[in-house]
C-alpha cells in the first residue's frame, strides 16, 4: 500500500503538534534547540541521527510523552515496529497520567506499529480510531487501505503464522514471536502445537505461570512434540516443583535418547535427585535429632537408618546411628557403625568417647582405656573430657593390665588430729580406773596400712594386708587404745560379672601392753558387677570374741559366736561425678558369761560426690536398732530405752598430689539406746593428713 510521503506527512502534523506545545515551557534551553535540531533531521531524512538527538533529549526530560512519541515516529520510519509500539505505548500511559490530549496522527503511528508486529486486532482498532478523527478525503482512502491489508493478513494460515513465530522466535524477538501464536490461537482452537509454541516462548520470556498453563494445555491435548516434556521439566524446575520436573526430564530422556537436549535432561535430572535426596537428608535428620532429644530413640533410630540408605558412607549418620545403638544397650551394633565412622574419619574425638562408653559395657578395658586416652588428648568438649578421665579413672579399678604394671604393695600412713565430745560412762558391772562421764577428749590419731599381693592375674588375686591404728588422749591417758588388725584376703573371678571371695580376719585390741580382746573372724563374699558404675555385694562373716577381763585380781576370759550377714548396693552416676552406696547389715552378738547378748540391724547410706580440684565430698546417714534378750539388763543401765541411735557424717577430701591427701571428718551420734553403753551423744571432728605409696 502507497501512504503519503512520510515527511510531507510528518511535516503536516508536525505543525500541528508544535502549535499545541507552544504555552508549554521546557525545563532547560537546550532542550528546545535539541527538538529543533531533531526536527530539521527528520525533515532531510536522517533518521538515525534524529533518533540520537531525541533520545539525549529523552535523558535530559524523561517522562515527556511528546518526546516518546517523537522517537515512537522515527523508529516507525526505520522499521523498528516493536521498539515504535514500546514508545508509542508509554506516550500513551503519560498522556493518561497527565491528562494531555494525544495528537491525532498517534492513533495512526500506532496502528502502523501494531500491524508490523502482528498484533492485527489492535492495529485495526487504532486505525479506526484514527479515521474517527480524519476527515481529510486521501487520509480516509489510506485508513480504508489499510484495514483491507489487515484483512487479508487475517487469512493467513495457521501454518503460515506458526512458521513465521518460530522464525522471530529464533531471531530471539519473543515478544513478536508471541503475538504471531496468539494470533494462530485465535484461529485455531484447542491446537496442541500452538498451546506448546506459546508455553516455550513464555518460558523464554521468564514468564512461568503462564507458560505451564499452556503447556499442561498442550499436553492434556495430546499429541505435542517430545520436546513439550523438556520444556514442562524446565518451567516446574524454576517453580521448585522438584520431582514432578524430575519426572518429566526423565521422560524425555526416555524418548530422545540420542539428542543434545537428552543429555541436558539427565544431568537435570541427576542434579535435582542430588537436591531431593539432600533436602529429604536434612529433613529426616531434623525429626532424628529432635526424636533423640525427646529419648524417643527406637524411632530416631528408623530415620537416622532411611539416611543411611541415602548415604551409606557418611560418617555423621554412622556416629549417629552407632550412638543410638548405644543408648539402646546394643553395643554390638553401636561398635560396628562407629567402627565405620572411625574409619570414614572426620569426627575421630566423638567417636573415640562413645567408642569407650561401648567398650567399657562390653568389659573390654583395654580398648576402652585407649578410646578415652585418646578423647582426653584430642577431644574439644571439656565436660566430655572431664567424663571421659573419670571413665579412665574408673577403668583403673577393672583393667588387670593396668593392675599388672602396678606395685605388688602398697603403703599409706595417716595422721590426724580429733576432737571427741565424751564418749564413756560407768556401768554398774564394769570396772574402770574412774568415771570419766561426759568429759570432753582431744588427741592425735595414727593409723598404718600396708597391703601385699602374694598372688594376682586376670582371674584371681591373694592379698595379705595390715592395719595398725593408735589413739592419743591428751587429757585421758590411761585410755589409749591400740589395735592391730591382720587379713588375708582372696578372690576369683567367675566371669566378666561375678566375683567370688573369702576374708580371714585377726583383730587384737590393746589397752596398755596386753590385748584385753581379740576377734576372729571369716567373711566368704560374692559380688556382682551390672555394670562398671553398679553393683552389688553379699557376705557372711562368722566372728569368735574373746574379752579378757581383770575383776577383783582375777582374770575373767569369756569368748562368744557371732554371726553377720551384709548387703550392699554401689550405684555410681559418672556424668553427674556423685555415687551412692547403701548397706545394710543383720548381726547376732553373743559373749559367754555376760548379759550383752543381742540382735542388731544396722542401715548406712553414703554418699560421694566429686567437685573440681580434686576435692571429693562425702556425707553419710546411718541407723542402728538393738534388741536384747535379757530386760532385766536392760533396766539396770541409764534411763535410755529405745535401743537405737543415729549416726550422721560429712567428710571432705582434697588430693594434694599423686601419694597425698588432705581431709576432715565431722559426725554426730545421737544415742538413744543402750547399744555401746558407755556411748553418750558425741560430736567428734578428725582432721589430718594422709600419705599414699
Amino acid at each position: 500500500m502507497k501512504l503519503l510521503p512520510f515527511n510531507l506527512l510528518f511535516l503536516y502534523v508536525l505543525s500541528g503538534f508544535l502549535l499545541f506545545f507552544s504555552c508549554h515551557s521546557w525545563a532547560q534551553e537546550n532542550v528546545d534547540d535539541l527538538i529543533q535540531e531533531g526536527l530539521f533531521l527528520v525533515y532531510i531524512k536522517e533518521n538515525e541521527k534524529a533518533l540520537a538527538v531525541f533520545e539525549r533529549v529523552d535523558e535530559l526530560q524523561p517522562d515527556d510523552f511528546k518526546v516518546t512519541y517523537f522517537i515512537g515516529n522515527i523508529l516507525n520510519n526505520l522499521k523498528r515496529y516493536q521498539e515504535s509500539q514500546k514508545y508509542l505505548q508509554r506516550t500513551e500511559e503519560l498522556g493518561q497520567q497527565n491528562g494531555e490530549k494525544l495528537p491525532d496522527d498517534f492513533y495512526w503511528q500506532m496502528a502502523i506499529a501494531l500491524k508490523n508486529t502482528g498484533s492485527l486486532q489492535e492495529a485495526q482498532k487504532y486505525a479506526l480510531e484514527y479515521d474517527n478523527l480524519v476527515q481529510a478525503p486521501e487520509r480516509q482512502a489510506q485508513i480504508k487501505q489499510f484495514l483491507q491489508e489487515i484483512s487479508g493478513q487475517k487469512k493467513t494460515t495457521t501454518k503460515e503464522l506458526i512458521e513465521e513465530g518460530v522464525s522471530l522466535a529464533q531471531a530471539k524477538d519473543y515478544e513478536a514471536a508471541l503475538s504471531i501464536f496468539k494470533e494462530a490461537e485465535k484461529q485455531t482452537e484447542n491446537n496442541t502445537e500452538i498451546h506448546y509454541l506459546i508455553g516455550k516462548t513464555l518460558r523464554l520470556t521468564n514468564n512461568y505461570e503462564l507458560a505451564l498453563e499452556h503447556l499442561r494445555k498442550s499436553e492434556e491435548l495430546g499429541g505435542a512434540p517430545d520436546d513439550l516434556f523438556f520444556e514442562l521439566g524446565i518451567v516446574l524446575l524454576k517453580k521448585e516443583s522438584l520431582l514432578e520436573s524430575r519426572n518429566y526430564f526423565d521422560k524425555y530422556v526416555q524418548m530422545a535418547k540420542s539428542s543434545e537436549q537428552s543429555k541436558l535432561a539427565q544431568n537435570f535430572s541427576q542434579k535435582i535427585s542430588q537436591r531431593l535426596a539432600q533436602e529429604k537428608i536434612k529433613l529426616l535428620l531434623k525429626e532424628g535429632l529432635l526424636l533423640a532429644e525427646n529419648k524417643n530413640y527406637e524411632e530416631a533410630l528408623a530415620k537416622f537408618q532411611e539416611v543411611e540408605k541415602l548415604i551409606p558412607n557418611n560418617t555423621k549418620i554412622q556416629y549417629m546411628i552407632g550412638r543410638i545403638f548405644r543408648l539402646l544397650e546394643n553395643y554390638d551394633k553401636a561398635q560396628v557403625h562407629l567402627e565405620k565412622a572411625l574409619q570414614l574419619g572426620g569426627m575421630e574425638d566423638d567417636v573415640h568417647f562413645e567408642l569407650g562408653i561401648v567398650a567399657v559395657q562390653k568389659r573390654s578395658w583395654e580398648e576402652a582405656e585407649q578410646h578415652f586416652s585418646t578423647y582426653i588428648e584430642t577431644g574439644n568438649n571439656p565436660e566430655q573430657v572431664v567424663l571421659a578421665e573419670e571413665y579412665s579413672e574408673k577403668i583403673g579399678l577393672y583393667t588387670e593390665r593396668k593392675k599388672a604394671k602396678e606395685k605388688p604393695w602398697r603403703v599409706s600412713l595417716t595422721l590426724a588430729g580429733f576432737y571427741d565430745g565424751n564418749v564413756l560412762s560407768v556401768g554398774d558391772d564394769v570396772l574402770l580406773p574412774e568415771d570419766i562421764s561426759n568429759e570432753e577428749d582431744r588427741g592425735v590419731f595414727l593409723s598404718l596400712y600396708g597391703e601385699y599381693f602374694l598372688l594376682r592375674d586376670e582371674k584371681k588375686s591373694l592379698r595379705l594386708s595390715f592395719n595398725y591404728s593408735s589413739n592419743y588422749h591428751r587429757e585421758l591417758e590411761e585410755f589409749n587404745i591400740q589395735r592391730l588388725l591382720p587379713a588375708l584376703k582372696g578372690d576369683y573371678l567367675l566371669s566378666d560379672d561375678f566375683l567370688v571371695g573369702v576374708e580371714a580376719r585377726f583383730d587384737y585390741i590393746f589397752l596398755g601392753a596386753d590385748p584385753f580382746q581379740s576377734i576372729f573372724s571369716v567373711s566368704p563374699y560374692l559380688k556382682y558387677e551390672w555394670n562398671p558404675w553398679t553393683s552389688s555385694t553379699i557376705s557372711y562373716r562368722y566372728r569368735y570374741l574373746n574379752d579378757f577381763l581383770e575383776q577383783d585380781f582375777r582374770q575373767l576370759e569369756r569368748g562368744g559366736n557371732n554371726h553377720e550377714v551384709r548387703i550392699s548396693q554401689l550405684i555410681e552416676i559418672p556424668q553427674l561425678n556423685l555415687s551412692f552406696n547403701l548397706t545394710y547389715k543383720y548381726s547376732e552378738n553373743h559373749a559367754s558369761g555376760s548379759d550383752f547378748d543381742f540382735q542388731e540391724h544396722d542401715i548406712l547410706l553414703d554418699a560421694y560426690y566429686r567437685l573440681p580440684y580434686d576435692i571429693l565430698l562425702i556425707g553419710s546417714i546411718e541407723y542402728i536398732v538393738a534388741g536384747y534378750q535379757e530386760e532385766n539388763f536392760r533396766a539396770g543401765l541409764n534411763q535410755k530405752r529405745e535401743d537405737n541411735k543415729m549416726i550422721y557424717s560429712v567428710a571432705i577430701n582434697k588430693k594434694i598430689n599423686y601419694n597425698l591427701s588432705a581431709f576432715v571428718n565431722y559426725s554426730y551420734t545421737d544415742n538413744r539406746s543402750n547399744l555401746n553403753i558407755f556411748e553418750f551423744d558425741r560430736h567428734h571432728i578428725l582432721f589430718g593428713f594422709t600419705v599414699s605409696y
